[in-house]
């Protein structure tokens, strides 16, 4: 659901910043054309747009700065819960040392004549050698 909510506001996002291009294109079209591909020019121009009736580009800027500030608490959230999520399930898995395969006594019994010792998952011998 956060995602979604992510996404919806990505979108509004793009509308929120081709209005502000268009306010910044009533002054300059290059100016507008640049700012809609990169940051800096868009901040240069609201600022310096700021205060002129022709453009009145208070309202677009401030939208984008809002929009923009949500959209980064919403990452830092989208990444946390993620992450809590993977903490969880892996916490959640038991080891995977404790039942090997069921037959493993019983190959080990034909293959080698020993038994499976389940501790070193490995077939050892019935009585160890006796050491001289």
């Amino acid at each position: 659901m956060l995602i979604v909510i992510y996404l919806l506001l990505m979108l509004l996002s793009l509308v929120l910043w081709i209005w502000l291009t268009r306010r910044i294109w009533r002054v300059s079209p290059v100016a507008a054309g640049t700012s809609f591909f990169l940051l800096l020019p868009a901040i240069y121009w609201s600022w310096k747009l700021w205060n002129d009736p022709a453009a009145r580009i208070r309202v677009p800027a401030i939208a984008n700065v809002v929009i923009t500030v949500i959209l980064l608490v919403m990452s830092y959230r989208i990444g946390d819960t993620a992450v809590q999520d993977f903490l969880r399930k892996t916490a959640a898995q038991p080891a995977q040392s404790g039942m090997p395969h069921i037959d493993m006594n019983d190959w080990c019994r034909d293959k080698y004549g020993t038994s499976f010792d389940r501790d070193r998952g490995a077939c050892v011998e019935k009585t160890p050698p006796v050491a001289k």
